[in-house]
């Protein structure tokens, strides 16, 4: 069960930021004086953002996860 929680989260996180750039990328090409340079910048930021949003969304929903079964067990 916990690693069904670390990877939902992560892949939650990186849907985020997927649309999150999605929406930054279609926002760029609407500007006047857009130049392709601008969207390499945007991907190249995107494969390093990515991991590490993926794997801090994994570690707070594990750590959700873990306070969440603590808070809820009877000392059992």
């Amino acid at each position: 069960m916990k690693v069904l929680a670390s990877l939902s989260g992560a892949i939650a996180a990186g849907f985020l930021c997927f649309v999150i750039f999605a929406l930054v990328s279609k926002y760029q090409l609407a500007q006047v004086g857009y130049t392709p340079n601008q969207s390499d910048k945007l991907i190249d930021s995107f494969i390093v953002v990515v991991p590490f949003a993926a794997f801090g969304g994994g570690w707070l929903s594990l750590y959700i996860y873990r306070r969440h079964l603590t808070k809820n067990s009877n000392g059992c």
